[in-house]
């Protein structure tokens, strides 16, 4: 007769639902972004639940935010804010507010879920106020038993998921500059912004660099790691530069759209 170790056997069971979670994350909030934004005042937190769509068509979708308190005596509420929106392609939108105060011992967890028409989840956000860390810890053991499952010879360490891969650290959403003229640092500065509000968040690094032109013009360049991806001369018009800095933003998200797309076909085949 077998004898099971009950302590594997749940190892086994929450490693498997552990590593289902991270696949579909993997899908959610690839077309669409779903992102809370909170802003503290005066002993008040005001929440934004934000969505970015990322792709090339106009979308019509369902959100929900939740805010759920449980106090340090076990009691919990739940406040939730649900509605239907239409957002543009390559557009951020803010969904709902709501304003909330969070005291010292009260665990709060917001939620926002977007949904499609189909009723099927494709974008999410959770922030927790007030968290005593157990469950990053719990994430931290189980990803770190994962580990040891897999790589007997790996010693034990904990592993953030969201900033590491095989070869090493990878950062995310740098944007260098390399401006030589007041309109250059000018675009610069409108980039970054567009592309801060955008969350585009690239893994690769993206430079803004002012490159000597004909007489004394200069040419601005924008790169993508290597790859030049969007050029033009400078002016010292705002309106100019603001133009120009909504194409160099479509080019930038397009080009790594294509990268992000053809890494999934490689993973397949």
């Amino acid at each position: 007769m077998f004898k099971f170790d009950k302590k594997q056997v749940v190892l086994s069971i929450v490693c498997v639902i552990f590593m289902h979670a991270i696949t579909l994350a993997q899908i959610i909030n690839k077309d669409i972004e779903a992102k809370i934004r909170t802003e503290k005042n005066d002993g008040f937190i005001t929440i934004v639940g934000t969505a970015f769509n990322k792709t090339e068509i106009t979308e019509s979708l369902v959100y929900k935010l939740s805010v759920i308190k449980k106090d340090s005596l076990g009691n919990s509420s739940k406040n939730d804010q649900e509605g239907r929106f239409v957002i543009q392609a390559n557009q951020k939108l803010d969904l709902s507010s709501t304003v909330i105060n969070s005291p010292k011992h009260t665990k709060t967890t917001l939620l926002l879920l977007i949904y499609n028409l189909d009723k099927k989840l494709i974008g999410k956000d959770r922030i927790v106020l007030n968290d005593d860390g157990s469950d990053q810890a719990f994430k931290k053991k189980i990803l770190s038993d994962i580990n040891l499952k897999t790589n007997p010879k790996a010693t034990q360490q904990t592993v953030d998921v969201s900033s590491t891969k095989e070869d090493g650290v990878e950062i995310k959403g740098l944007v260098l500059e390399e401006t030589k003229t007041k309109p250059g640092r000018d675009f610069y500065k409108l980039f970054y912004n567009l592309y801060t509000v955008n969350n585009i968040n690239a893994n690769k690094i993206v430079k803004i660099k002012e490159v000597l032109a004909l007489g004394r013009n200069t040419k601005i360049e924008v790169l993508v790691g290597e790859k030049k991806v969007f050029e033009f001369f400078v002016r010292p018009s705002i309106d100019y530069l603001t133009k120009v800095n909504d194409q160099a933003i479509l080019r930038v998200y397009k080009y790594l759209k294509n990268l992000e797309e053809s890494a999934d076909i490689q993973q397949r085949y």
